[in-house]
């Protein structure tokens, strides 16, 4: 099962894969096992999107400005589902 991350500002699409934890900050080292986002607003490791049997699930990864979906701050290392056109 492959979900897909699009980046509303630039159009991007990253395909997210279940085999390993897909990982969401501005670290370098994340352009080959997730989404590089260079801003100051967002953490070395801000957070990750792995599976859980057949549910996406998101997690904060204890980020300094804190992760959002649809505008609700979500609580660090405590994953929530996704569902389709959610905003993160």
């Amino acid at each position: 099962m492959t979900a897909h991350l699009i980046c509303l500002e630039t159009g991007e699409k990253h395909a997210i894969l279940p085999a390993q934890p897909w990982l969401i900050g501005r670290d370098p080292n994340l352009a080959q096992r997730g989404l590089l986002i260079s801003h100051p607003s967002i953490s070395r490791i801000q957070a990750s999107i792995c599976i859980q049997q057949t549910q996406w699930m998101l997690q904060d990864e204890f980020s300094r400005n804190g992760t959002k979906v649809n505008g609700n701050r979500l609580d660090p290392l405590k994953p929530i589902a996704l569902h389709h056109g959610d905003d993160i």
